[in-house]
């Protein structure tokens, strides 16, 4: 089995999909962790609570249930503003690959 530089259509059609999906994921996760914990909110000493979305709130007092998601949100705007800076310009280097042919 081998593959050519130029002979693959798949990842063209693809790299869209993977960026939206990049971009998505970390909102995503954010927008289900906030619904969890708005939807438990006060029933916190629940078992079903607990064993539903503990993970998240125990390691803080019950009135700071919702600190969990300031430290994900911190972690992904640093995560975002490395990427991307004030004027939206992105810093990650464009590599091409060019085959050779010997």
């Amino acid at each position: 089995w081998s593959l050519e530089a130029g002979q693959d259509t798949t990842w063209p059609r693809l790299f869209p999909l993977a960026v939206a999906m990049l971009l998505l994921y970390p909102v995503g996760i954010f927008t289900l962790f906030a619904g969890l914990l708005y939807s438990v909110r006060k029933s916190l000493d629940n078992k079903a609570a607990k064993s539903m979305v503990g993970c998240l709130y125990f390691r803080f007092k019950q009135e700071y249930f919702y600190w969990e998601l300031c430290i994900l949100g911190r972690k992904v705007h640093a995560m975002a503003s490395m990427f991307f800076d004030i004027t939206g310009r992105h810093h990650c280097k464009r590599y091409t690959f060019e085959a050779t042919h010997g």
